[in-house]
């Protein structure tokens, strides 16, 4: 078995007895998803008390390709400009880079007028039988961010990291009792 599997299985482990899981496959207009994400962020912070939730939506039906799919692979994600002068060179999350040059060239997302490394990507939704994914800009207030810090070494404070204080998987497919 691989470290990071274990690492990642054994800390999961903790979690499971107080995990939440909010049902939510009634729910199927992209709307009242984008309204549930932003209920499962703020029920996964409790304010600064990080809760284990998880958001289950509706299946994929027996005659779609997929079923209801976000592009993330996490709800909160920060852009990943690319520099045309330098290539190779991306201003932000690199792991995002293909998606935010596709949602720019597409208009799909306007980013600030200066960008910068911590922009928080839209949430692109696509759901079967729809030929455009539905974008959605997450308010501010379900945004969770910490300031990356060492505590004995300033110049790693310095650089001015951040990362977003609920890792909510996005892409996850659960597959029960098969």
């Amino acid at each position: 078995m691989r470290k990071d599997y274990l690492t990642r299985l054994l800390a999961g482990r903790i979690a499971w007895n107080t995990l939440k899981v909010r049902d939510c496959r009634h729910v199927s207009r992209p709307d009242q998803i984008f309204e549930e994400v932003q209920n499962h962020l703020k029920e996964a912070t409790a304010g600064t008390n990080i809760q284990s939730v998880m958001t289950v939506f509706r299946p994929k039906g027996p005659k779609e390709a997929f079923g209801i799919k976000f592009w993330s692979s996490q709800l909160v994600r920060y852009a990943g400009y690319k520099d045309p002068e330098n290539e190779g060179k991306v201003l932000g999350d690199p792991a995002n880079a293909h998606l935010t040059e596709y949602l720019l060239s597409h208009n799909y997302w306007t980013p600030p007028k200066v960008r910068s490394a911590f922009d928080v990507l839209p949430l692109v939704l696509k759901v079967p039988h729809q030929k455009k994914p539905y974008v959605y800009e997450l308010p501010r207030e379900y945004i969770y961010e910490v300031c990356l810090a060492h505590p004995s070494r300033p110049e790693i404070t310095n650089l001015g990291y951040r990362w977003t204080t609920v890792p909510a998987i996005a892409d996850f497919n659960l597959t029960v009792g098969s």
